[in-house]
């Protein structure tokens, strides 16, 4: 079955319908993401940026050297490894895939000079060691100094633009304007020739930035045109993971979203802190993910205690629609590549449906909006969440996000920790 399934009326799948027509769409998604895996260059690191998700799995790296990083490829071996016993028989393959950082620059979607070879010649080294290939872009952003953007001004909406912390100032391609329409979409199609079938397309909300535009049309119009024309263009057969995207204009033109946040923000790494985070997004957004497959980001094995990392596995399990791994195993103790991880879990990670919480309502409204970086410096957890689960398989599962010790229907949890709990 091709990646997107389209009905009858060559509608693509739309936010509105039931789960059963969504999951025939496209199968869940297994994703395993690798920031930062020790990639030789003569530039300096861009930012990495978060995953990827289900029946199909991804390594996704911040950046890749010469020789067709071989680093990268050590780690897919290794993920591989800890990850083939838990996928069902006839799974598709392991999916690489390609960070932040493979571009010469946003909106110049073109590899630089880590990829000697181009991306089309690493996905075929990928693809003979039997790994699909993904890649992660911004489509719809273009550097302000950027060639593009000075030699094509007229195809950016006036008076729109995105600061990114670490990139500096983006202008908001305009879909509305035939030739930036065609330029995207012919970016779209090359991506795709290079043998990628999965686009984690971010930072989407910019197209939704009001300004002016070429045609006499609504921002979310034009936001609506902007992805008709990547999902054109990348085909029946390319997963689409929308990324940064509000759920209502995006779901019926992608085959998966991310739900949250980034699980782990630079200048800060893999800290507890953005985990409650993480199940805050859940316990807002769990009914959408009945209409599309969720990606809360991966559970982090790197430097945590192993209730955290359990934690966030239970998490990921809770949306049912991805499984990542984020971190280059082969710097980990081997007893940390598997925490997190058992069968039970990972088939709920695939399942296609999410958990329920038993109650959306609080005990107590929080004292204030809570903030992961705040808590961080803090080192205070001040998020106030849904505590209690029902999973897709019938069982329940409860959370802490608190910093002591608490009882959750009638079974200790220690601080930063999930646990079973009787039915």
């Amino acid at each position: 079955m091709s990646a997107r399934s389209k009905p009858a009326s060559n509608a693509p799948c739309h936010y509105s319908e039931v789960a059963a027509r969504v999951r025939a769409c496209v199968a869940p998604l297994v994703c395993l993401v690798l920031f930062g895996v020790g990639c030789a260059s003569d530039e300096p690191e861009p930012k990495a940026t978060g995953g990827t998700p289900a029946c199909e799995a991804a390594v996704a790296t911040a950046s890749a050297p010469p020789a067709m990083c071989e680093p990268l490829l050590a780690n897919a071996a290794e993920v591989t490894a800890v990850v083939a016993p838990y996928l069902p028989k006839g799974a598709p393959p392991l999916r690489v895939v390609i960070d932040d950082g493979w571009q010469r620059g946003w909106g110049d979607w073109r590899p630089n000079q880590k990829f000697p070879d181009g991306i089309s010649g690493l996905a075929t080294t990928l693809h003979n060691r039997g790994l699909s290939v993904g890649i992660w872009l911004a489509p719809l952003l273009v550097l302000e100094d950027s060639a593009l953007a000075k030699a094509h001004p007229a195809w950016f909406v006036k008076g729109a633009a995105f600061v990114h912390l670490k990139m500096g100032r983006m202008l908001v391609l305009d879909a509305t304007h035939p030739e930036a329409a065609a330029h995207l979409h012919e970016t779209i199609t090359t991506i795709v020739s290079w043998g990628v079938d999965l686009l984690k397309i971010d930072f989407l909300f910019a197209g939704l930035f009001n300004g002016g535009r070429h045609a006499d049309v609504t921002a979310t119009e034009s936001f609506n045109l902007a992805l008709s024309v990547i999902r054109d263009a990348a085909g029946p057969d390319t997963v689409l993971l929308g990324v940064g995207a509000p759920p209502i204009p995006t779901l019926k033109w992608v085959d998966a979203w991310r739900m949250g946040p980034d699980i782990a923000v630079e200048n800060f790494g893999a800290v507890w802190a953005f985990l409650p985070n993480e199940l805050r997004a859940m316990g807002a957004r769990w009914p959408l993910c009945r209409a599309t497959l969720c990606d809360p980001d991966p559970p982090v094995l790197r430097t945590l205690s192993q209730d955290e990392v359990d934690f966030g596995a239970w998490t990921v399990a809770l949306a049912g629609g991805a499984w990542f791994l984020s971190d280059d195993l082969r710097t980990l103790p081997k007893t940390r590549r598997t925490w997190g991880h058992d069968q039970g879990r990972v088939d709920l990670s695939l399942a296609g449906v999410p958990a329920e919480p038993e109650s959306v309502f609080m005990a107590a409204p929080p004292k204030q909006l809570s903030n992961a970086i705040f808590d961080h410096l803090r080192q205070e957890s001040t998020h106030v969440v849904p505590a209690i689960w029902r999973l897709s398989d019938g069982r329940r599962v409860g959370f802490n996000v608190g910093d002591t010790a608490t009882i959750v229907a009638g079974v200790p949890v220690p601080s930063h920790a999930a646990r079973l709990l009787p039915d």
